[in-house]
């Protein structure tokens, strides 16, 4: 059980849920202004544009990065090989996917449009190339994040234990890529609701955590009395 682990272990998760989920929130709003980006083909009438859109990339990669590494660290009363796994994977995943943004960053410092080398508008093969590469290696990270992710989500709601969220983080191992992939054929509306959802369940996480904490401060109350 959580509440018996030491408090600054707790406070640890509860300061990584809480920024992860400053970063969701973030991502959420991002995407929406991509959305609208696109949509009013702001890219190529406001110069700058693209490079200040792949910086705020990188900055939400960073901060999700900084989130799940504060969530994920190791329990020191806690010895199990399968939580340990699972952090790695998560802490793998997301510093390529950090890389992949500053990759897409670069590509913006030096003048090529990165949303039009996908599609093959690049000043050469190897330019095109390179942007699909980082397409591709950034939806596998992100792919293996997710995945891993809900499977520590779920391990940790055990430890709360809320039977709610680790079913949630369970299904959502399949139904956020459902939502994100045929979803983006309905106007986008797919990620969004997968986001939301997501946004929703992490917010609950911190919620148990804060409570947890408020458990081990009562319980060294009583212990002191």
């Amino acid at each position: 059980m959580l509440r018996f682990a030491s408090r600054e272990y707790v406070c640890l998760l509860h300061r990584g849920a809480a920024i992860e989920e400053l970063s969701a929130l973030g991502t959420l709003t991002y995407f929406i202004l991509y959305v609208v980006a696109t949509g009013l083909t702001l890219r190529a009438r406001i110069p700058g544009y693209e490079l200040a859109e792949s910086l705020v990339g990188v900055s939400l990669a960073s901060a999700s990065l900084l989130g799940y590494w504060l969530l994920t660290a190791t329990d020191p009363g806690f010895n199990d090989s399968t939580s340990i796994r699972l952090a790695r994977m998560i802490r793998f995943a997301l510093v390529l996917g950090l890389l992949f943004a500053l990759a897409r960053a670069g590509f913006a410092v030096y003048g090529v449009s990165y949303h039009r080398a996908i599609w093959g508008v690049a000043p050469n093969t190897m330019v095109a190339w390179a942007a699909d590469s980082i397409w591709v290696g950034a939806a596998v990270a992100w792919l293996v994040q997710l995945v891993a992710s809900m499977n520590y989500v779920a391990m940790l709601a055990s430890r709360f234990p809320d039977q709610s969220i680790y079913t949630e983080a369970r299904n959502f191992r399949w139904q956020g890529p459902l939502w994100f992939v045929p979803g983006v054929i309905f106007c986008f509306t797919g990620p969004i609701v997968a986001m939301v959802l997501y946004i929703s369940m992490i917010d609950r996480v911190r919620m148990r955590l804060r409570w947890t904490l408020q458990e081990i401060d009562a319980a060294g109350v009583e212990i002191v009395h």
